[in-house]
């Protein structure tokens, strides 16, 4: 760990681990409140990740749109021309599995950290993939046999498809922007962190919100239900246009991250990633 300075911190600094202030202490011992290295907060940073992951994560973050976007398109209740209500229909699907593949990349492990949120990469790239074999077998049922997406109450292996897709798309919007939220951490821009919990609480309510109509018929729901309905458009419309910031402010941030990553040099974040490995 010759990378470090063995002068004992003379500054606040908050343990990337636990939060502990490790003013006092020297880089090379223990965090006293977790016991995991001190080196571990030097090189928590994003510009000490892989440059070519950081790249990629850039690249990816914009895709992650189309998860969004699910929210206003998938509704399933469409009448009038069956050959429009298949074409939109198709293009769910394919926005839904083009947003599988983004979650899935956004969950690819920092090479130099590759054990760090193992538990929420894992849960993100299987809810991912369940999401696009969903989708994938909801494409091919329709196009095969057809459906009458204006008939009422929907039929019980369509009830049942759409009640899954509604979950996993919950369950897949909150790990997504937890990972988003990680990312931020990394960088130390605690505000786009709370952000993005925040998004991620709220945005994983509404998958579940568009599955309660499936349950009721929309003639016994309840008058909070349609008043919530009402207003939902509006307050998606705002929550998609406050993630589209917090994913743009990433995409500059992990960007420049990359761009120090590649002038700090490879062999640094090597070492590093040896040190924390053997620790």
């Amino acid at each position: 760990m010759s990378s470090l300075t063995t002068t004992p911190v003379d500054t606040d600094l908050p343990c990337a681990i636990c939060g502990y202030n490790l003013k006092g202490l020297a880089p090379e011992a223990n965090c006293p409140e977790c016991g995991q290295p001190i080196s571990r907060t030097f090189t928590f940073g994003l510009s000490h990740a892989d440059p070519k992951w950081l790249r990629g994560q850039a690249a990816n973050l914009p895709w992650l749109v189309t998860l969004f976007l699910l929210n206003f398109g998938r509704t399933y209740y469409r009448v009038g021309d069956e050959v429009v209500n298949h074409v939109l229909e198709a293009v769910n699907g394919l926005t839904a599995i083009v947003a599988a593949v983004a979650c899935f990349r956004l969950a690819a492990p920092d090479p130099y950290r590759p054990d760090e949120h193992g538990t929420l990469s894992r849960g993100l790239k299987l809810t991912a993939v369940l999401l696009a074999l969903l989708m994938l077998g909801d494409l091919v049922y329709l196009w095969m046999f057809g459906r009458d997406l204006s008939a009422w109450p929907p039929e019980r292996r369509f009830l049942l498809m759409a009640s899954a897709f509604f979950l996993l798309h919950a369950v897949v919007t909150f790990l997504t922007l937890i990972t988003v939220a990680q990312l931020a951490k990394r960088a130390g821009v605690r505000s786009l962190e709370k952000q993005a919990w925040t998004f991620g609480c709220l945005l994983s309510i509404v998958p579940l919100l568009n599955m309660v109509p499936f349950l009721l018929s929309y003639g016994r729901l309840p008058e909070v239900f349609v008043i919530v309905y009402s207003v939902l458009p509006l307050v998606l419309s705002a929550a998609l246009y406050l993630t589209l910031m917090l994913l743009g402010r990433m995409y500059e941030i992990v960007h420049a991250a990359a761009r120090e990553a590649e002038a700090r040099g490879e062999p640094a974040g090597v070492d590093h990633a040896t040190n924390l490995t053997s620790s």
